[in-house]
């Protein structure tokens, strides 16, 4: 009349361990989306402060009158309309890597939302196991003792 205790078996361990591997994955991607993030907006800062140094320079000569040749405003023009166009690009990059690293980030946490509601429904589970497995060594205990009362 010995009961074998029954093991807890989750149901829904393999897709547990599957969404942990996502979001072990998706961790990994949003570490390398927020570097891509910071190079580009660190590049974009860079070419900013081309821009604002030709500027300044410019605001200089003329401050003091200095006489520029027309090659060298040609020349000057030219270097600040491709770093306007280096500035744009790269704040273009800026955005797509900042849309990029919030669109991983949303994934991220509706991953981690997933993971730990399976890990709660995980121990509610084993709640009711451990209760069920109680109620079932209550139960034998209750059926060897009117066992021996009957054998009396």
């Amino acid at each position: 009349m010995d009961r074998r205790e029954v093991p807890f078996k989750y149901r829904l361990a393999g897709l547990l361990r599957v969404d942990t591997w996502e979001g072990t994955l998706l961790g990994v991607e949003l570490r390398r989306a927020r570097a891509v993030l910071e190079e580009r907006k660190r590049l974009h800062a860079e070419a900013l402060q081309r821009v604002a140094a030709a500027e300044a320079e410019m605001r200089d000569m003329h401050r003091i009158d200095a006489p520029l040749s027309l090659a060298k405003r040609q020349l000057v023009a030219s270097y600040l309309e491709a770093q306007y166009g280096d500035a744009a690009k790269r704040s273009a990059a800026v955005a797509q890597a900042q849309a990029l690293f919030e669109q991983i980030l949303v994934q991220r946490q509706a991953k981690q939302q997933r993971i730990r509601a399976l890990e709660k429904h995980e121990d509610r589970q084993r709640r009711a196991h451990a209760v069920e497995q109680e109620r079932a060594d209550s139960r034998e205990g209750d059926d060897r003792w009117l066992a021996r009362r009957n054998e009396r």
